[in-house]
């Protein structure tokens, strides 16, 4: 509204400057602004604008010009006021705002009340280890041209990372114990720690000695880890148990779910247990169980523990990340379901390392392999991981506290993206 007030102030004037009648410039005020506009209006705008109405013509003298001229500063005056004021309540509604906020932001705060620290509590908290072995492989020989240059394996090899992981436990256990009380572990030998020399007709080239050499290689390498454990200070009992693997056969048959050609004794695993139960049996902080089935479980530390080598599914190399996780995931849901419950379920088998939730509070373990790859695994995952076991730690009431993996690469084993280096 205020636009069109302007407009027909304007084009009055200049009507007037051209000296057109009145009846001219209600015409062309009709046209060009508002076809509603009569001669009353017109007169009256023209009083206000501080001009003569006398028809046929409307003039301006020098009397009218300067009140027009007075009239319109005034009221350009008014305006800028007005404009002004509107500007100065919205920085004032503004600061106000600011104020407030500010006020309530920088309130004064009752500073808390400092308490006096009580005495250190000197009692250690009682935490128990679970040791998951599996998937050493004893006896492979994997040449590094055969793997194209990113790796290599031997029994020396093997022996030197069975060490390694010993040490690297000896100093956890060194740390650990200033702040816990570790008194039992609960040691897994989860299958395949001998490589097999029967599994495949190409196997042979892969081993660097029999099977029956491998048993032996294995049996002196679970005694010395043995024997180690009881050497850390404190450890007042281990809990040994011992299933087979699908490179523990005796046959290329595969036998009872994938393990041994007449049974689940018919494996080396089961021989090598066996032989090392009896040479363990006038320890009394160890106790010994050699399973004769593919699976085992005990409770320690309050949870209910399963263990399974692994090879008794169908997996699927195509999932992610090589992994077949529904299978695992299924296979761990009907061995808790089997057995009426669960809360930790140890795997081995599948080279890779990883820790899967399931259920409310359960938790699948998925153990890695001292050997970070072969010519299969290659063909098959297309992976590579360094050589890897798991600890976990358990407080009987929180459960598994911790899942501490337990790294043994050898000299030979290279970062990735080696090969492309010059």
């Amino acid at each position: 509204m205020a636009k069109t007030n302007e407009k027909l102030n304007t084009l009055i004037r200049e009507c007037v400057a051209q000296e057109k009648t009145a009846k001219e410039i209600l015409r062309y005020l009709q046209v060009n602004v508002d076809p509603n506009i009569s001669e009353a209006n017109l007169r009256s705008r023209a009083q206000r604008m501080g001009l003569q109405f006398t028809p046929p013509g409307i003039r301006a003298t020098a009397e009218t010009v300067d009140a027009v001229v007075k009239g319109e500063t005034e009221r350009l005056h008014q305006r800028e006021l007005a404009r002004e004021l509107a500007q100065l309540q919205r920085s004032e509604a503004k600061r106000r705002e600011y104020i407030s906020t500010i006020r309530q932001s920088l309130t004064p705060y009752e500073p808390t009340e400092l308490v006096p620290a009580g005495p250190v509590n000197r009692v250690l908290s009682g935490h128990d280890w679970v040791l998951n072995f599996s998937d050493w492989h004893v006896g492979q020989s994997t040449p590094i041209q055969t793997t194209g240059g990113v790796y290599e394996q031997t029994t020396e090899i093997t022996r030197w990372q069975v060490e390694k992981m010993v040490n690297a436990l000896r100093s956890i256990h060194d740390i650990q114990s200033k702040g816990y009380d570790i008194r039992k572990i609960l040691v897994v030998f989860n299958g395949d720690l001998v490589e097999g020399d029967s599994m495949r007709a190409s196997q042979a080239r892969g081993i660097d000695r029999v099977v029956t050499q491998q048993a032996v290689e294995v049996f002196d390498l679970m005694g010395y880890t043995l024997r180690q454990l009881l050497t850390f200070p404190g450890v007042q009992q281990l809990e040994v148990h011992n299933v087979g693997g699908n490179h523990d056969r005796t046959s290329q048959k595969a036998g009872n779910a994938g393990l041994g050609e007449l049974d689940y004794v018919d494996t080396y695993s089961w021989l090598v247990g066996t032989l090392l139960g009896r040479a363990l049996e006038k320890e009394p902080r160890i106790t010994f169980k050699n399973w004769d089935t593919y699976f085992g479980y005990t409770t320690f530390c309050g949870l209910k523990v399963i263990f399974e080598h692994g090879s008794s599914f169908r997996m699927s190399t195509g999932s992610y990340g090589g992994i077949p996780w529904y299978p695992v995931v299924n296979a761990a849901n009907k061995l808790t379901d089997m057995l009426g419950g669960g809360d930790l379920v140890l795997f081995g088998h599948l080279h890779q390392p990883a820790v899967v939730p399931i259920k409310q509070k359960t938790w699948v373990v998925i153990n890695g392999a001292l050997p970070a790859t072969t010519s299969y695994v290659q063909s098959t995952m297309k992976a590579l991981r360094e050589p890897t076991q798991w600890l976990l730690n358990l407080h009987e009431e929180h459960g598994v506290v911790e899942f501490h993996p337990l790294y043994a690469p050898p000299e030979s084993f290279q970062p990735a993206g080696h090969i492309w280096r010059e």
